[in-house]
């Protein structure tokens, strides 16, 4: 019998033994479960984190050439402005010579229209002068 107690005794150790060894993985996998989910989630946030970053930086960079686009245009119109002003005075300073000698031999021609009229009244009166009428 001593040798049945002996089997039972090393049988129930080895049970003990087999649970501890049970409870001891299932403490480790356990808490590798745990880390492997505080891993997942570490790097979900990390993921998250990079996605809002980098919808952040692409909203600025869209705000960034809408804004530069509006600014490239107000430029263009500006340039448009200052050449069409600044080609206008660069033509007006060369026609100036022109428009002088235009305005010139326009008062040239008034003055020659009025002295042919002043001489065409004074030889009417010299005509009727001429002939007895009196001034016409």
């Amino acid at each position: 019998m001593t040798e049945n107690k002996q089997l039972q005794q090393v049988h129930e150790a080895s049970w003990e033994v087999i649970d501890t060894i049970r409870e001891t993985s299932q403490t480790v996998a356990d808490s590798l479960v745990t880390i492997q989910d505080r891993n997942l989630k570490f790097a979900q946030n990390i993921f998250l984190s990079w996605m809002e970053l980098i919808t952040g930086q692409t909203e600025n960079i869209q705000l960034m050439q809408r804004q530069w686009g509006q600014q490239v245009r107000t430029q263009e119109d500006t340039f448009q402005k200052l050449a069409s002003t600044s080609t206008q005075i660069y033509l007006d300073f060369l026609l100036a010579p022109f428009a002088f000698s235009r305005r010139m031999i326009d008062v040239t021609e008034d003055a020659i229209q009025q002295e042919q009229e002043a001489a065409r009244k004074a030889l009417a009166q010299t005509m009727a002068k001429v002939s007895g009428k009196g001034p016409v």
